[in-house]
């Protein structure tokens, strides 16, 4: 999905076997965290992406991705083919995961160990923090 007023960035939800409906608890397991992607009609190298905790898709793996290099352009291409849900290709594009792996997982303990904190993030850099931001809200 085009995420509106954000200069052309993609949201893409994965449903996961996570039955989590608690958004903290749900938000504390992606803090930091980022997956490996593969899009094989697009390329056979996988692309780490930074994952997040949507707060209406507790349950769900999100990435959130500015079709800007040669990889996301031709993923955001293909992910415009479908339309409201319906393939408008004969072929469904097939995505896998490497599942989560750390990142810099240590920012919820490093942010709770001061009593005010200060975040700068820009463009999609701020999807590493999303997470993080619901668990301390």
């Amino acid at each position: 999905t085009e995420v509106p007023s954000s200069g052309g960035c993609i949201e893409m939800s994965f449903a996961t076997a996570s039955s989590e409906t608690d958004l903290y608890e749900s938000a504390l397991k992606t803090i930091g965290r980022y997956t490996r992607l593969t899009v094989p009609a697009v390329s056979i190298k996988s692309h780490p992406f930074s994952v997040f905790t949507h707060p209406e898709r507790c349950g769900d793996m999100t990435v959130l991705f500015r079709p800007c290099g040669p990889f996301t352009r031709e993923v955001a291409r293909a992910l415009s083919s479908y339309q409201d849900g319906e393939c408008s290709t004969a072929v469904p594009i097939k995505f896998t995961s490497s599942g989560l792996h750390m990142g810099t997982a240590h920012q919820f303990e490093d942010a709770m160990s001061h009593e005010n904190n200060v975040i700068f993030a820009g463009g999609v850099g701020i999807v590493s923090y999303v997470s993080l931001l619901l668990a301390v809200h």
